[in-house]
């Protein structure tokens, strides 16, 4: 490893390390929003339970932490977990040590990255019909356009769907459109206001339509399977599935903007309730009435087959959140891909236990060594190793 390169990787590391202590600070911020502490103070845990965390964590973390987080995922689905990983330590420490080189994270969070790599995995990947990166206009194709020839493109393009290139975590900035004769009919904006909305980092794709099984829960979002794959000693493991799903109109499925999610089992099947990130429970869709227990989307093995394939593509990233859907025709497509500030609150709140199961103690030693070791030396410890 080169001098310059080192000192770039260690300028980054620094700046993860405040990052980090930021993150901390807003998650506790978070936690203490009235209606997190009320769905906090609906849960007693037992002396017995409070016992096991603190066994848990002493033993195999080094120090104790905050009943909070085991007594917020307990609130969902009833289920006590000693297991549990509170939020407070997954980007901070987990997804920071795993993904130890943050310029990769940096590059490919952004979407217009994506049909590249979607296409070498063969996977398919909503189809862009005018992009802009870093100011440069492009097509399809990745073509470079002028103003005009993009506002061309778009002036009878139909249903489209917009979203910013890099950042547009939690539906920030995403929006519908419906473009005829050169204006939106949806907020009547005209193209070219369009794409000057949109700023310098953008994505504009068509319309997907759902695989049929995914409609018939919510035709008006594209409701999507979070599926979290991390690198752990020489295999790619998944965090248990959710499925996100919007509601009342809105087009994002996302938890922070009004969506709801639900656990999905190995072969497709819903479990029984489908939750808000604020705790409000439905046993069915509150806008079409579909029944979430019992119903199967029988084509979900296809697709974590198509995540593994994914990050296969790129070991350089120890944990990606993957958002990923059937279209109409069945078939894995890719949505986006989270290479950081992801979460595992949505997996805990929907399944009622630890993402890691029984190798949550092996984690925890692992994030205590990469806690007390020095970042030039975490390469060594990599995914897992040394615990």
């Amino acid at each position: 490893m080169s001098f310059r390169f080192a000192a770039i990787q260690f300028s980054k590391g620094a700046a993860n390390e405040l990052k980090a202590r930021l993150e901390k600070r807003e998650e506790r911020r978070r936690m203490q929003t009235p209606r997190m502490k009320e769905v906090c103070a609906s849960v007693t845990l037992s002396p017995e339970q409070e016992a096991a965390i603190d066994r848990l964590y002493l033993e195999n973390y080094g120090q104790k932490i905050p009943y909070t987080w085991h007594k917020l995922y307990t609130a969902f689905t009833g289920n006590f977990d000693v297991n549990y990983l509170p939020e407070l330590l997954y980007i901070s420490e987990f997804e920071r040590f795993e993904n130890l080189w943050p310029f990769y994270c940096d590059a490919l969070c952004d979407k217009n990255l994506l049909p590249i790599l979607a296409s070498a995995g063969e996977v398919r990947f909503p189809v862009t019909v005018v992009s802009r990166t870093r100011g440069m206009l492009r097509d399809g194709q990745f073509r470079p356009l002028d103003s005009a020839a993009a506002c061309a493109l778009l002036e009878n393009a139909g249903e489209l769907f917009c979203k910013p290139a890099v950042d547009s975590s939690s539906g920030r900035g995403c929006f519908a459109a419906r473009l005829e004769n050169g204006v939106d009919t949806l907020s009547g904006m005209t193209a070219e206001e369009l794409v000057a909305r949109l700023g310098s980092d953008f994505v504009i794709q068509k319309k997907l339509i759902c695989h049929e099984s995914i409609r018939k829960i919510y035709s008006g979002s594209v409701n999507t399977f979070r599926m979290v794959s991390y690198r752990w000693k020489d295999d790619i493991l998944f965090f248990p599935t959710v499925m996100r799903m919007g509601r009342a109109g809105r087009c994002v499925d996302n938890g922070h903007a009004g969506g709801i999610f639900t656990a999905v089992e190995e072969d497709g099947r819903l479990h029984s309730q489908a939750f808000t990130d604020q705790c409000e429970k439905f046993d069915r869709h509150p806008d079409t009435g579909t029944v979430f227990e019992g119903y199967q989307i029988p084509l979900y093995p296809k697709v974590k087959a198509a995540a593994r394939r994914m990050h296969e593509l790129v070991p350089q990233l120890g944990v990606v959140s993957w958002d990923f859907t059937l279209d109409q025709d069945g078939e894995p497509t890719l949505i986006e891909m989270n290479t950081a500030g992801g979460s595992l609150w949505l997996q805990e709140m929907a399944w009622g236990r630890s993402p890691f199961g029984d190798n949550t103690a092996e984690v925890l030693r692992w994030l205590r060594l990469m806690k007390n070791t020095k970042y030039a030396d975490r390469v060594k410890y990599a995914f897992g190793k040394g615990v």
